[in-house]
């Protein structure tokens, strides 16, 4: 649960939660078009890691979130769409109280 007090975000903690990270991430690929003028259409992707409960004695391991994360992207890639990654530009965490 987040609280606002004089422009600050504090944080309350409880006995567990579950916590989920959303990436949005963007993919491009270089084509020509019907004009034959190079063109680089970009796609906007949503990556979802798998919801964990975090304690006191289990807090959050960043690095396996990061090690999902590019196993997803590196997936969407391999697929054969011919995009690549262009850059993140959102990472959210979602929290529920457990």
């Amino acid at each position: 649960m987040f609280t606002h007090r004089r422009n600050l975000t504090l944080f309350v903690s409880y006995r567990s939660m579950r916590v989920q990270f959303v990436a949005r991430a963007y993919f491009q690929r270089a084509t020509v078009n019907e004009w034959g003028l190079e063109d680089v259409p970009t796609i906007t992707t949503y990556f979802h890691s798998p919801s964990v409960i975090v304690t006191e004695g289990n807090p959050v391991d960043l690095q396996t979130i990061v090690h999902h994360f590019n196993e997803r992207v590196d997936r969407f890639s391999r697929n054969g769409s011919g995009y690549t990654l262009a850059w993140i530009d959102a990472l959210s965490a979602h929290f529920v109280k457990y």
